[in-house]
């Protein structure tokens, strides 16, 4: 399947970073320093970039930010990977927008939750994303499963029709749905070009194990090239590799627990990605946008003992 222009139909797979937004001290985007991570990721070999995802403090940006962003990494990225973009709102019509803002920015695909606030059924969710799949102009739109922010998860039967439908290219599970996810792929595995993606930075090696295309993966942003090592090993059946590796990443990702309990967990863990990002020379600053909370400087220096242990060399305070 192709898109219009003759441009081949995205088939997601392999190591996807949730890229996160980089703010200056004073809440701007930091254009350098998103410049920077972009490059960061794909000298480690990942296969994409998703942007404006929860990683991305999506939801939070403004829509001049959300398009800077956008065009900003497709430019950086320069068609060295493609670049999927989160589009997720509250309605139908505010994704709808979104979803213009980013195939005008140059997106190669595009990425949905349900709608949230209120409350929606199947047949709710399966009609919003026919509508955005209407307005998408052949780029692929995969739904996004993450019932802890959204409210509400999309059930087994609903991502099964929509996927018949071809109204999806896709899902990205973030669920922690085991069982749900075996079904997807017992029910889906024949679909051709259909992608099935975890969201899981703890179990990827297990979801790899027969069942998942690849992985959107918060730690990717920090160690992306442990999790193409990861993939690799996997792909190649080199599984106690694949394992020895996924338990190293498993610790790292002890850096989410730094903030605990003084801020949310939403706060922790994406501060963290952007403390250690910084202790790593990629990024100049760990701000996140209102009313989350940057991590303190006890909760950095936790950081940065994780990071060494976990074999990465910090180079900077992150402060």
């Amino acid at each position: 399947m192709s898109k219009p222009g003759g441009k081949q139909r995205l088939h997601l797979s392999g190591v996807v970073p949730p890229v996160v937004t980089p703010l200056s001290a004073d809440g701007a985007l930091d254009i350098a320093s998103l410049e920077r991570l972009v490059e960061f990721e794909l000298a480690a070999g990942v296969s994409a970039l998703f942007v404006l995802g929860t990683g991305g403090e999506g939801p939070y940006l403004d829509l001049p930010e959300r398009e800077e962003v956008v065009a900003r990494v497709v430019k950086q990225a320069a068609g060295r990977a493609p670049v999927v973009v989160g589009i997720s709102d509250i309605g139908t019509a505010r994704a709808l927008h979104n979803l213009h803002l980013a195939a005008a920015a140059g997106a190669d695909g595009l990425v949905c939750t349900a709608p949230f606030y209120g409350e929606v059924s199947d047949i709710e969710v399966e009609a919003h994303f026919e509508a955005l799949a209407g307005a998408a102009g052949g780029l692929p739109l995969y739904a996004y499963d993450i019932p802890s922010k959204v409210g509400s998860k999309l059930s087994t039967a609903s991502v099964v029709r929509m996927a018949r439908r071809g109204l999806i290219a896709g899902v990205k599970d973030s669920s922690g749905d085991i069982d749900g996810f075996r079904r997807l792929r017992l029910e889906l595995g024949g679909l051709e070009g259909f992608s099935l993606l975890t969201g899981s930075d703890s179990f990827a090696d297990m979801a790899l194990l027969g069942l998942a295309d690849g992985m959107i993966a918060g730690m990717a942003n920090v160690d992306p090239a442990g999790y193409v090592r990861l993939y690799a090993a996997a792909r190649q059946g080199r599984w106690e590799e694949a394992r020895a590796e996924q338990d190293r990443l498993f610790l790292l990702r002890d850096i989410v627990l730094a903030g605990l309990p003084r801020v949310s967990s939403f706060s922790a863990t994406i501060g963290s990605f952007k403390t250690a990002l910084v202790q790593l020379g990629v990024i100049d600053s760990d701000a996140l946008q209102p009313p989350l909370r940057r991590l303190n400087d006890a909760e950095r220096e936790r950081v940065r003992e994780v990071l060494l242990a976990g074999g990465l060399s910090p180079v900077a305070d992150g402060k």
